[in-house]
This record gives structure tokens, sequence and C-alpha cells, in this order.
């Protein structure tokens, strides 16, 4: 029943909002007959409450439904092997021994982020300063979500399809 189901979701939803994982989420499901939809939280600690006009950045989305895709579509072709060395495809990677399973696992030793604005002026040097940046720990030593460690997988599914990820994916 899809009421039920609505419940267990909310209910694992709130469940994350109360331990302060989120502030709030939406979410979707469908049968061949309908699809459903709901809204737990806030968009903010403390904010307005999420609803169906909220919007959300996709940009981690993109990591698991293009980036995450694409390597295995690379792998599956032979084209790419998981314990390849990023330097092998990027030699202007500062990623020492760092592995694509390691970028995929997000246990590749880079910081997370970098805090580019103001700092950069266009794709170019944005693309230089994250494929420059070197590793904060050895590769498979620390797990830390690393939107860098995403960005040198996109450069390593262009460098070797020849395309951009928009359209390899």
């Amino acid at each position: 029943d899809d009421s039920v189901m609505s419940e267990l979701i909310d209910a694992a939803l709130t469940r994350w909002i109360e331990k302060r994982a989120f502030p709030g989420a939406s979410y979707c499901f469908g049968t061949p007959d309908k699809i459903e939809m709901g809204w737990v939280g806030t968009r903010s600690y403390g904010g307005d409450w999420v609803d169906a006009s909220t919007w959300w950045d996709m940009a981690s989305v993109t990591k698991v439904m293009s980036t995450t895709m694409a390597v295995y579509e690379l792998v599956r072709k032979g084209e790419i092997r998981l314990e390849t060395p990023v330097r092998d495809v990027l030699p202007e990677s500062k990623l020492g021994e760092g592995t694509i399973r390691n970028l995929l696992l997000h246990d590749c030793g880079l910081k997370p982020y970098d805090a580019m604005a103001g700092k950069v002026t266009d794709a170019s040097e944005a693309r230089t300063r994250i494929l420059g940046s070197g590793p904060v720990a050895k590769p498979g030593e620390k797990t830390a979500k690393s939107s860098l460690g995403f960005f040198n997988l996109k450069e390593v599914v262009e460098r070797i399809s020849g395309k951009n990820l928009a359209e390899f994916v």
C-alpha cells in the first residue's frame, strides 16, 4: 500500500533529521499506476518547511547518476580498471598512488573541497587548482566524501572517452 510506504519513508527520514544528518528531504516513488511524493523537515535548520516548491542542489546526485555510471561503463568496456592509478590517466593529477577505486570510495586522501570562491576567475583555473590538489592522507587510509575526487573522476572519463561527461552519459 502506497500510504504505508510513505509512512515508512517519512519515519526513516525523520529519524535522520532528528540525528541532524540533514534538515529536510523530499522523496518520490512510483508504481505502474501512480507516483507518490512526500516532504519532511525544513530547508535549513530552523528554516522554512520543505514542500513541493523546494529547489534542491543536485550536485551530489550527479556523482551517482552520471560520473559513477560513466566509470562503470568504461570498466565494463575494458577501457579502464578500478586499480588503475589516476596518474596513469591524468599525469597532471597529484594523487600519487591513488586509484580509480580510491576515487569512487572517497578514500583517495583528498580533502573534501577547496573553497575557491573569489580565488579563481575561470573554469580552466579551477581545473588546474583541483587537479593540482595533493592528498592530505594516504589512499585507503581515511574516508572523506570528496568533491575534488569526483572532479578527478570526471576528468578521467573525459580523457579516456574523448568526450565531455555530459556527451558520454
